[in-house]
């Protein structure tokens, strides 16, 4: 355990959950990286297969906060 599952299907799956997260905001009425955002994994959190994710070394949600200011999505959104 301990390891992420690596094989054929995951870019596979990953495109089918992307087009669910895409039609459930839209049926919400909500920005799809809104919803993106509510479902990351937080620091504490346990991966299904028995990881779990220390403070200090899960740093998705920084990069997604500095991906995002850094490329100004919310103003080019606007625009």
């Amino acid at each position: 355990p301990n390891t992420a599952f690596r094989g054929f299907g995951g870019p596979q799956g990953l495109i089918a959950c992307e087009h669910i997260l895409e039609h459930l905001a839209t049926e919400l009425r909500v920005p799809p990286d809104a919803l993106r955002e509510a479902n990351m994994y937080a620091e504490g959190d346990a991966l299904p297969f028995g990881q779990v994710l220390c403070a200090g070394e899960w740093r998705v949600p920084r990069a997604w906060r500095e991906l995002r200011e850094g490329a100004e999505v919310e103003a080019r959104r606007e625009a």
